[in-house]
């Protein structure tokens, strides 16, 4: 992993002006270092890494951002795409009159800026749910790798696929479910891809506020309290501010609709579970 205290070349070591220039700079901050996808932590949880194999030994450029850092923009140009190494990002999407809907929520292992291959321009806005960090996936410049590599061209369709299954699985629960259904399957979703990772299943920390939760599930902030609310009083979660514990994991099941109704709203290219965790 990069030390979080080596600044970047080029960057003043003065601690005072660094500080007020990467505030400015969206908050990007602290390391970039090269290191082989071989000997990352989160390897067998990396959709990319688990579908092309000559990412074991290339070396992948990384930086951590903190809090509130933006990592793209909506409408910047594509460049690169980038694997969440660590922490946790949201993917909004502003409208006209400044309006924000969130469309996504990406833990480590997703892969970010696939919305900019179609049109060249990113179509989502990403930004750093706290202090995280983020390998680049330069594919534009490996040379001939959109031309040669039937692995990777297998891979992009893999992850592309899932991110329309996504959205599908969105769009049928916005669209049917009411409060409790929506709160309940979000919950679950974040379990299931807890579990993914190797971590618990049932005990986890909401990396998102109650708002940005709302804006995802097309709610009023006020509708996912009281659902939190209610779930806690019926013995269903223990909930104190963001750390969540599934207390009756079949009743919220059942919330959400039932084993038959239920779908992961995050579907992930993901054979198996990432060992290191985090």
């Amino acid at each position: 992993m990069p030390n979080p205290h080596t600044a970047p070349a080029g960057v003043p070591t003065d601690r005072s002006s660094q500080s007020a220039n990467e505030h400015h700079q969206h908050g990007k901050r602290l390391a970039r270092a090269s290191s082989a996808c071989g000997t990352c932590s989160i390897a067998q949880c990396c959709a990319p890494h688990l579908l092309l194999p000559e990412l074991e030994t290339r070396p992948t450029h990384t930086r951590i951002l903190t809090r509130g850092s933006v990592l793209l923009e909506q409408g910047a140009d594509y460049q690169t795409l980038f694997v969440v190494r660590s922490g946790s990002f949201k993917a909004s999407m502003t409208s006209g009159d400044g309006r924000e809907q969130i469309t996504g929520f990406h833990l480590p292992g997703d892969v970010l800026g696939l919305d900019g291959l179609s049109s060249g321009l990113h179509g989502c806005r990403v930004q750093a749910l706290e202090t995280a960090s983020v390998c680049h996936l330069p594919v534009l410049g490996w040379p001939g790798v959109l031309r040669d590599s039937p692995l990777f061209a297998r891979a992009m369709r893999r992850m592309l696929s899932a991110e329309i299954v996504r959205m599908q699985s969105l769009m049928l629960l916005l669209g049917t479910a009411g409060a409790t259904e929506r709160v309940a399957a979000f919950l679950l979703s974040l379990s299931a891809r807890h579990a993914r990772r190797g971590l618990s299943a049932r005990r986890f920390q909401l990396s998102m506020s109650r708002d940005e939760i709302a804006s995802y599930l097309g709610l009023a902030m006020e509708t996912v309290s009281r659902q939190f609310t209610r779930f806690q009083h019926d013995g269903v979660l223990h909930v104190e501010r963001r750390a969540i514990e599934i207390r009756d994991m079949p009743a919220l099941i059942q919330l959400a609709g039932g084993p038959a109704a239920h779908r992961d709203d995050q579907a992930e290219v993901l054979p198996g579970a990432c060992a290191d965790g985090n």
